[in-house]
């Protein structure tokens, strides 16, 4: 299940689909960022979840400029790209980690409601 699309959000995440045998094994995937389990996520903490992704995209974005500058480097002038029509890496906001934040929130909800309908047959 979805609980944001890349159309209305810089977000894409969804509840996984797994072999879950248990609630801990249940899966939160935040696309071409990170997956976590249940168990990950409530061990670390939304605030922590929350710096592993800000660090992750860190990352992400500095490998991607080393990247580009090592093609850069390697390419004929007559085929660079015009430094005004490269796009920049999308700066994140607050607004989009707490955005991220209620996603996380939601589906630990939803695993939790699951997992209790499961309890109660």
């Amino acid at each position: 299940m979805s609980y944001s699309r890349w159309s209305n959000s810089c977000w894409y995440t969804f509840w996984c689909a797994s072999n879950a045998k248990t609630k801990d094994e249940e899966v939160f995937d935040i696309c071409s960022v990170a997956s976590f389990t249940y168990k990950e996520l409530k061990n670390m903490g939304l605030d922590g979840i929350i710096e592993y992704v800000k660090n992750r995209i860190k990352k992400d974005n500095e490998k991607d400029e080393k990247d580009e500058k090592d093609e850069k480097d390697e390419k004929d002038k007559v085929n660079e790209i015009d430094e005004e029509d490269k796009r920049d890496p999308y700066e994140y906001t607050e607004l989009d980690y707490e955005e991220l934040r209620n996603y996380i929130k939601r589906w630990v909800e939803d695993v939790d409601k699951e997992y209790e309908k499961i309890k109660k047959k």
